[in-house]
């Protein structure tokens, strides 16, 4: 799993989490350059993005990119959960939406839904 999430604490306390629960939550990038980056080194099974993050493209354009090139499910995470960014954010058609302060359970149930929702799109379009 790649954590796209510029504010350090926030990445590290999810990839603590997902470890925790047996997933491989094997890096964090704070920018859209090193989430393409790190996607590029190892094609994550998905990719948890802040929406809202430093650099020249916010993390819906970085989602998008990864989605696009990479085939990654994307579930959103953001402390913003205003109708605009809710609207902008789910055009791109995500996993899952997170909103910050995010709760181990929440998180658990929503990689768990996307993840299964991805092998069954994955499936029908073989």
């Amino acid at each position: 799993m790649l954590i796209v999430e510029d504010e350090s604490i926030i990445a590290h306390d999810i990839q603590q989490i997902l470890r925790e629960f047996g997933y491989d939550a094997y890096a964090i990038a704070t920018t859209a350059e090193e989430a393409l980056a790190r996607a590029s080194e190892r094609r994550p099974d998905i990719a948890i993005v802040d929406i809202r993050i430093k650099g020249k493209l916010d993390g819906i354009k970085t989602a998008q990119l990864l989605k696009e090139r990479f085939r990654v499910p994307i579930v959103y995470l953001s402390a913003h959960a205003d109708d605009a960014t809710l609207e902008r954010a789910t055009q791109m058609g995500p996993y899952g939406y997170l909103v910050k302060p995010v709760k181990p359970a929440e998180l658990r149930s929503t990689i768990e839904v996307a993840l299964q929702r991805h092998r069954m799109d994955t499936s029908e379009s073989s």
